[in-house]
């Protein structure tokens, strides 16, 4: 036999990949192009009286309250910028910010975006001793996002999604059992997410060692938003703990506070302080979308094959599964369109996995697009499914808990708004009550 019919097969899949990849850059640049045809016009940027505002609410809660809480680890840049990394709340793409910047005296879009969360977070992740700086940063940063959608955040990311099933997962299950937490916490609602882990077990059933989801104690991997609330409560991790209490406001006496929900115009002020303004335009929310989806991808595909705990996640998930999961995540956050289904492909191998979900996914991303409000209603859909597996008595224990970041950073409205639509109830006529 020729030797090239004997390589035929390679160069079957070499070219079917090259062709997949074609596909993938041409229509994550089709997408990206319309996204910004769309919306040309760049964002206003805050004015200095809104950061002012903030800044006062934060002065008069810091005044009348003892606000307990350190500062964990900070980030600075030349141009007298100092900023507290709070995980959760744009922290990956601050992180790769003042990474690049402190390396060059002039950054591009393409210096910044296509480092790799996972290297991003080893190579520059704890950041420096704030006691140990002087106070040669007049301009002082601290970027917050509202407590609920926060936690729904650092449950998909990290307990839905693989990263945190070998450590955090596994500490959480074993709490399950303790009696305190029945007596303290009390029982649960319903839980759509138990049901949902039992569908999951069916489609993928014997390709990994987890066990079934009701009893799994070897992988974590069908752990709850409820289970997640009920005994991560008591767990100091900074992907949930209270803003104040990994970046202290009052100790670090903040400038300026960028708001998630308004993220590009207050982020151009800060970004133009260090003189890399730039770095937003022709972006928005949308091509911000696109980055997050291309990094939650590879992030995860690199945890499941390349990290340090490789061997735990092969014996608990297989790239079929975390395709579908990463899927499911999507929908959830409103990313695509809701009422398309994930095909689980007939192949296994990883990267062949990973390359036909990116393709999937940008189809779906793109019809999602053509409708945005469906995309909206699956995300608040998923939202108030999510809090009303949790009795009314926790969620009114876990808001006292995020009590000063609501009263710091002024998310009452949407305090307020979240225990409405869950229990059709006033959240100060409950507290009363209780």
């Amino acid at each position: 036999m020729n030797l090239w019919m004997k390589k035929l097969p390679q160069l079957l899949l070499a070219t079917l990949t090259a062709v997949s990849l074609v596909s993938i850059v041409t229509l994550t640049l089709t997408m990206t192009h319309s996204i910004k045809t769309k919306n040309v016009a760049a964002f206003d940027k805050t004015p200095y009286r809104v950061f002012q505002t903030r800044k006062r609410r934060i002065d008069n809660v810091c005044a009348s309250t003892k606000v307990r809480g350190k500062v964990r680890g900070v980030y600075t840049h030349r141009y007298g910028v100092l900023y507290c990394s709070v995980p959760k709340a744009g922290c990956t793409f601050w992180k790769s910010v003042f990474y690049t910047a402190n390396r060059k005296d002039y950054v591009n879009k393409s210096d910044i975006f296509p480092l790799s969360k996972y290297y991003i977070h080893s190579v520059y992740g704890s950041g420096k001793s704030f006691s140990a700086l002087s106070s040669t940063y007049p301009t002082r940063l601290l970027v917050v996002r509202d407590p609920y959608s926060r936690l729904l955040s650092a449950y998909l990311d990290k307990f839905y999604l693989p990263d945190f099933w070998h450590s955090e997962a596994l500490r959480l299950i074993k709490m399950r059992d303790l009696p305190i937490f029945s007596h303290v916490i009390g029982a649960g609602r319903p839980d759509f997410l138990r049901r949902h882990y039992d569908e999951v077990y069916k489609l993928f059933p014997t390709e990994a060692a987890g066990g079934f989801s009701r009893n799994d104690t070897t992988c974590g991997k069908y752990l709850t938003f409820q289970d997640f609330i009920r005994y991560g409560f008591f767990v100091q991790e900074p992907h949930w703990m209270p803003i104040h209490v990994i970046c202290n406001p009052c100790l670090l006496n903040i400038s300026h506070v960028i708001l998630m929900e308004t993220f590009n115009s207050d982020a151009r002020v800060l970004l133009d302080k260090m003189g890399i303004g730039h770095l937003l335009d022709d972006v928005n929310h949308e091509t911000q979308i696109n980055d997050e989806i291309k990094m939650l991808i590879e992030y995860n595909f690199d945890i499941i094959s390349n990290s340090s705990k490789k061997s735990f996640y092969k014996t608990c998930i297989t790239s079929r599964e975390l395709g579908f999961r990463l899927w499911q995540t999507f929908r959830w956050k409103g990313y695509i369109d809701p009422d398309i289904e994930y095909l689980i492909p007939d192949f296994k191998e990883d990267e062949k996995v990973k390359m036909n979900l990116f393709e999937q996914v940008w189809g779906a991303r793109t019809s999602g697009l053509k409708k945005p409000k469906s995309m909206k209603n699956a995300r608040e859909k998923f939202n108030i499914a999510a809090f009303s597996t949790l009795s009314r008595s926790l969620f009114t224990i876990l808001s006292q808990k995020y009590q000063l970041d609501i009263r710091l950073f002024g998310y009452e409205s949407i305090r307020d708004k979240m225990f409405s639509s869950v229990y059709n109830v006033n959240y100060q006529e409950n507290v009363l009550n209780i």
